[in-house]
């Protein structure tokens, strides 16, 4: 009889409302695959590029790009860590002090359609915040793909010119190479004399 009073004397607590705010900086985590990878990939062509030993002038984009990257990845792991601190704070528990009799469902019919209407409206309120939830992931997703677009057009734009002063350092090795040649040619003449 003890265990059945006391059963029914402590309700399940209701987990703590998430707010839309909540619900967006936990969800600040799912962007962050994508730059983790741009990441390692610079990394490796930095590490690629040092390892054959030559001056390469994308060193210092490539560190800068690094760098912003960092920032941005540690930015969205602050969030998600921030918002993780704030919901362990408020989720302490208490002690129910109910009476350890049986609750009878009161008679009145009232409360049982107030009970359904404040379901409805909890209901209504949980799929707005879902659906502002989701747009704001779709908006930042978007703006994900405008970001790669914008960034696979700067570096195609810097590889093209690259290539043009990868050209025009080999044209000017080949002159100067000619212009050794005629200064050694012309060299031993110009002693005897």
């Amino acid at each position: 009889m003890m265990n059945e009073a006391r059963a029914n004397s402590s309700p399940e607590l209701p987990p703590a409302p998430i707010t839309d705010e909540q619900q967006y900086d936990d969800s600040s985590l799912e962007g962050v695959a994508a730059p983790v990878n741009l990441l390692l990939k610079l990394i490796q062509d930095h590490k690629d590029a040092c390892g054959k030993g030559k001056n390469d002038s994308r060193r210092m984009l490539r560190v800068a790009t690094m760098m912003t990257i960092l920032d941005t990845v540690r930015t969205r792991i602050q969030k998600c860590q921030s918002f993780g601190n704030k919901r362990n704070e408020g989720g302490t528990l208490r002690r129910c002090n109910t009476d350890l009799r049986l609750n009878h469902p009161p008679k009145d019919k009232k409360v049982g359609v107030e009970a359904v209407t404040d379901e409805k409206e909890k209901l209504r309120r949980e799929l707005s915040a879902c659906t502002a939830a989701r747009k704001r992931l779709e908006m930042m997703c978007s703006s994900l793909g405008k970001e790669k677009e914008i960034i696979a057009v700067e570096l195609s734009r810097k590889v093209h010119e690259l290539s043009g002063m990868e050209e025009l350092v080999n044209d000017l090795k080949a002159q100067n190479e000619k212009l050794v040649k005629k200064v050694q040619k012309y060299a031993p003449n110009h002693h005897d004399n």
